[in-house]
Protein backbone atom coordinates (compact mmCIF):
# COMPACT_ATOMS: atom_id res chain seq x y z
CA UNK A 1 0.00 0.00 0.00
CA UNK A 2 1.39 3.44 -0.79
CA UNK A 3 2.50 6.11 2.01
CA UNK A 4 -0.05 8.73 1.90
CA UNK A 5 1.47 11.96 2.37
CA UNK A 6 0.68 14.07 5.26
CA UNK A 7 -1.29 16.85 2.88
CA UNK A 8 -3.08 13.53 1.43
CA UNK A 9 -3.97 12.72 4.79
CA UNK A 10 -5.34 16.11 6.47
CA UNK A 11 -6.76 17.26 3.20
CA UNK A 12 -9.36 14.66 2.66
CA UNK A 13 -10.62 14.07 6.09
CA UNK A 14 -14.52 14.44 5.17
CA UNK A 15 -15.91 17.73 6.27
CA UNK A 16 -19.45 18.90 4.90
CA UNK A 17 -19.30 21.62 4.15
CA UNK A 18 -23.51 22.59 4.29
CA UNK A 19 -26.42 20.72 4.98
CA UNK A 20 -27.60 21.00 1.39
CA UNK A 21 -24.26 20.25 0.16
CA UNK A 22 -23.19 16.63 -1.63
CA UNK A 23 -19.67 16.62 0.42
CA UNK A 24 -18.37 18.11 -2.51
CA UNK A 25 -16.51 21.07 -1.05
CA UNK A 26 -13.18 21.93 -2.47
CA UNK A 27 -9.97 23.19 -0.37
CA UNK A 28 -9.50 27.27 -0.15
CA UNK A 29 -6.13 27.06 1.68
CA UNK A 30 -4.07 24.24 3.56
CA UNK A 31 -1.39 25.86 5.72
CA UNK A 32 1.00 25.18 8.43
CA UNK A 33 0.55 27.85 11.52
CA UNK A 34 3.28 28.70 13.74
CA UNK A 35 2.69 30.53 16.64
CA UNK A 36 6.43 31.18 18.04
CA UNK A 37 7.11 32.32 21.42
CA UNK A 38 5.93 35.70 22.35
CA UNK A 39 3.76 35.65 19.49
CA UNK A 40 0.55 38.53 19.49
CA UNK A 41 -2.83 37.92 18.58
CA UNK A 42 -3.77 37.86 14.90
CA UNK A 43 -6.47 40.31 14.97
CA UNK A 44 -10.35 39.13 15.51
CA UNK A 45 -12.03 38.05 12.36
CA UNK A 46 -14.07 35.87 9.82
CA UNK A 47 -12.75 33.96 6.99
CA UNK A 48 -12.74 34.02 3.64
CA UNK A 49 -15.00 34.53 1.57
CA UNK A 50 -17.40 35.79 3.97
CA UNK A 51 -14.57 38.95 4.82
CA UNK A 52 -14.65 39.68 0.91
CA UNK A 53 -18.35 39.99 0.65
CA UNK A 54 -20.84 43.13 1.95
CA UNK A 55 -22.72 42.71 5.39
CA UNK A 56 -25.02 41.32 6.21
CA UNK A 57 -22.96 38.26 5.90
CA UNK A 58 -25.63 35.39 4.49
CA UNK A 59 -26.43 33.04 7.20
CA UNK A 60 -27.32 30.39 4.28
CA UNK A 61 -25.54 28.41 2.44
CA UNK A 62 -22.73 28.04 4.41
CA UNK A 63 -19.78 29.39 2.86
CA UNK A 64 -16.85 28.02 4.59
CA UNK A 65 -15.66 25.48 7.24
CA UNK A 66 -12.39 25.61 9.24
CA UNK A 67 -10.51 22.56 10.18
CA UNK A 68 -7.96 23.57 12.93
CA UNK A 69 -5.85 20.00 13.50
CA UNK A 70 -3.91 20.02 16.39
CA UNK A 71 -0.16 19.52 16.00
CA UNK A 72 1.18 19.79 19.56
CA UNK A 73 -1.18 20.35 22.44
CA UNK A 74 -3.20 23.94 23.19
CA UNK A 75 -2.57 24.77 26.46
CA UNK A 76 -3.87 27.90 28.14
CA UNK A 77 -0.34 29.60 27.08
CA UNK A 78 0.40 29.17 24.20
CA UNK A 79 -1.72 30.99 21.84
CA UNK A 80 -4.56 28.73 21.61
CA UNK A 81 -7.46 30.32 19.19
CA UNK A 82 -10.50 32.71 20.87
CA UNK A 83 -13.42 31.88 19.45
CA UNK A 84 -17.40 33.81 20.09
CA UNK A 85 -19.49 30.64 20.50
CA UNK A 86 -22.46 31.54 18.48
CA UNK A 87 -21.39 34.45 16.44
CA UNK A 88 -21.75 33.07 13.06
CA UNK A 89 -25.11 33.76 13.72
CA UNK A 90 -24.98 37.75 13.50
CA UNK A 91 -23.80 37.59 10.16
CA UNK A 92 -21.20 40.52 11.15
CA UNK A 93 -17.65 41.76 10.87
CA UNK A 94 -16.51 41.27 14.54
CA UNK A 95 -17.42 43.55 17.42
CA UNK A 96 -14.37 44.07 19.59
CA UNK A 97 -16.04 44.74 23.00
CA UNK A 98 -18.87 41.48 22.31
CA UNK A 99 -16.21 39.49 21.12
CA UNK A 100 -13.67 40.16 24.48
CA UNK A 101 -16.79 39.51 27.05
CA UNK A 102 -17.62 36.25 25.15
CA UNK A 103 -14.69 34.81 24.04
CA UNK A 104 -13.88 31.54 25.07
CA UNK A 105 -9.90 29.62 24.94
CA UNK A 106 -9.88 26.65 22.78
CA UNK A 107 -7.35 23.84 24.27
CA UNK A 108 -6.89 20.50 23.14
CA UNK A 109 -4.64 17.73 22.90
CA UNK A 110 -2.09 16.84 20.09
CA UNK A 111 -4.59 15.44 17.59
CA UNK A 112 -7.52 16.61 18.11
CA UNK A 113 -9.51 18.52 15.46
CA UNK A 114 -11.52 21.89 16.31
CA UNK A 115 -13.95 22.42 13.12
CA UNK A 116 -15.42 25.87 13.13
CA UNK A 117 -17.96 27.77 10.49
CA UNK A 118 -16.08 30.58 8.54
CA UNK A 119 -18.33 32.89 10.57
CA UNK A 120 -17.57 32.48 13.78
CA UNK A 121 -15.45 35.15 15.22
CA UNK A 122 -12.23 34.20 16.30
CA UNK A 123 -8.34 35.46 16.72
CA UNK A 124 -5.38 33.52 18.06
CA UNK A 125 -4.33 34.16 21.88
CA UNK A 126 -0.64 35.48 22.81
CA UNK A 127 1.73 32.34 23.12
CA UNK A 128 3.20 32.74 26.12
CA UNK A 129 5.15 29.75 26.24
CA UNK A 130 9.08 28.94 25.35
CA UNK A 131 7.79 26.76 22.71
CA UNK A 132 6.01 27.24 19.17
CA UNK A 133 2.89 26.18 19.10
CA UNK A 134 1.92 24.36 15.25
CA UNK A 135 -1.08 23.51 13.96
CA UNK A 136 -2.53 22.20 10.62
CA UNK A 137 -5.39 24.48 9.29
CA UNK A 138 -7.57 23.56 5.86
CA UNK A 139 -10.28 25.56 4.87
CA UNK A 140 -13.16 23.88 2.68
CA UNK A 141 -15.63 25.96 0.60
CA UNK A 142 -18.70 25.24 -1.83
CA UNK A 143 -17.59 24.19 -5.19
CA UNK A 144 -19.18 27.20 -6.70
CA UNK A 145 -16.90 29.55 -4.35
CA UNK A 146 -13.29 30.57 -5.86
CA UNK A 147 -10.74 29.14 -3.33
CA UNK A 148 -8.64 31.61 -1.93
CA UNK A 149 -5.06 29.78 -2.25
CA UNK A 150 -5.28 29.53 -5.95
CA UNK A 151 -1.60 27.72 -6.14
CA UNK A 152 -3.43 24.61 -4.18
CA UNK A 153 -4.86 23.96 -7.32
CA UNK A 154 -2.35 23.70 -9.60
CA UNK A 155 -0.59 20.10 -8.71
CA UNK A 156 2.43 18.58 -10.38
CA UNK A 157 0.73 16.63 -12.99
CA UNK A 158 2.82 13.52 -11.44
CA UNK A 159 1.13 14.43 -7.83
CA UNK A 160 -2.51 14.33 -9.92
CA UNK A 161 -1.63 11.42 -10.96
CA UNK A 162 -1.71 9.43 -7.75
CA UNK A 163 -3.89 11.17 -6.58
CA UNK A 164 -7.07 9.49 -4.95
CA UNK A 165 -10.57 10.89 -6.69
CA UNK A 166 -11.27 12.57 -3.27
CA UNK A 167 -7.80 14.60 -3.21
CA UNK A 168 -8.38 15.61 -7.35
CA UNK A 169 -12.18 16.37 -5.94
CA UNK A 170 -10.60 18.53 -2.84
CA UNK A 171 -8.28 20.30 -5.74
CA UNK A 172 -11.06 20.86 -8.18
CA UNK A 173 -10.28 18.62 -10.90
CA UNK A 174 -13.84 17.17 -11.04
CA UNK A 175 -15.00 20.81 -11.27
CA UNK A 176 -15.67 20.56 -14.91
CA UNK A 177 -17.55 17.79 -14.84
CA UNK A 178 -19.27 18.26 -11.51
CA UNK A 179 -20.38 21.90 -13.34
CA UNK A 180 -21.56 20.03 -16.20
CA UNK A 181 -23.46 17.63 -14.63
CA UNK A 182 -25.06 20.40 -12.39
CA UNK A 183 -25.71 22.37 -15.47
CA UNK A 184 -27.31 18.79 -17.14
CA UNK A 185 -29.64 18.99 -14.04
CA UNK A 186 -30.72 22.62 -13.85
CA UNK A 187 -31.54 22.29 -17.79
CA UNK A 188 -33.20 19.32 -17.14
CA UNK A 189 -35.51 20.83 -14.45
CA UNK A 190 -36.18 23.57 -16.73
CA UNK A 191 -37.24 21.80 -19.37
CA UNK A 192 -39.64 19.70 -16.83
CA UNK A 193 -41.11 23.08 -15.84
CA UNK A 194 -41.38 24.65 -19.46
CA UNK A 195 -43.33 21.03 -20.87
Amino acid sequence: MEKLTNFQRFSQRKIKVSPQSDGRAILSTFSAHILNPGAERQGIHVEYPYISMKQPYPAYPVMEIQGIWLVQDFTEDNGSPLFAPYSQKLCSSPDPLHFSEVAKKVTGKAGSVVISHGLCWHDSSVNYSQQQRVAIVGQYVPKFIRPKDERLHKVQPEVLDGASPKLKQLLGYDFKSAVSKDMGQLIGRQVRSVG
